[in-house]
């Protein structure tokens, strides 16, 4: 399955930078405590657990810009769940490449992403992260369809 994957966060940056969503227009822009392992963005017209639209790491060599669009393969997913103020939430993060790249989801890779989400928002008093299970390309391309937004 491609999807198209709007890019926010440059892989090595470590600024968070948030858009509208829906007009893409720059909300916000803050230095958190990781560089990104990865441009990372989301997939405009679904809707996550967290209430945003679901989030996508790019795993690619490529510096992809940020705003800049991707044409991407869904190749997998992985749970991630966010406590705060009490109140937990799950919010599943898509894993993509670009087409005909060689990059696959091993064991590197799973940890490269889980160390980045663990500490990210390690500044973050009474923010808990927790990684949960991994999934293969089909689960991932379930929860992109089950989550998309009627048009």
């Amino acid at each position: 399955m491609n999807i198209q994957v709007i890019i926010e966060c440059e892989v090595g940056s470590d600024q968070r930078n948030v858009f509208d969503e829906v007009t893409l227009q720059d909300k916000v822009t803050f230095t958190v405590a990781r560089r990104y392992p990865f441009p990372y963005g989301f997939i405009q017209n679904t809707k996550s657990g967290d209430g945003d639209c679901l989030d996508c790491f790019v795993l690619t060599k490529q510096a992809l810009k940020s705003k800049s669009m991707a044409e991407v393969e869904v190749i997998g997913m992985f749970e991630q769940f966010e406590t705060r103020d009490g109140i937990k939430k799950d919010d599943h993060k898509i894993i993509a490449r670009i087409e005909n790249e060689n990059v696959e989801v091993n064991e590197e890779i799973k940890n490269i992403l889980k160390e980045f989400v663990l500490h990210v928002w390690d500044y973050r008093i009474g923010k808990k992260v927790e990684v949960g299970k991994f999934y293969g390309k089909e689960e991932a391309e379930a929860l992109v369809k089950r989550l998309r937004l009627p048009s």
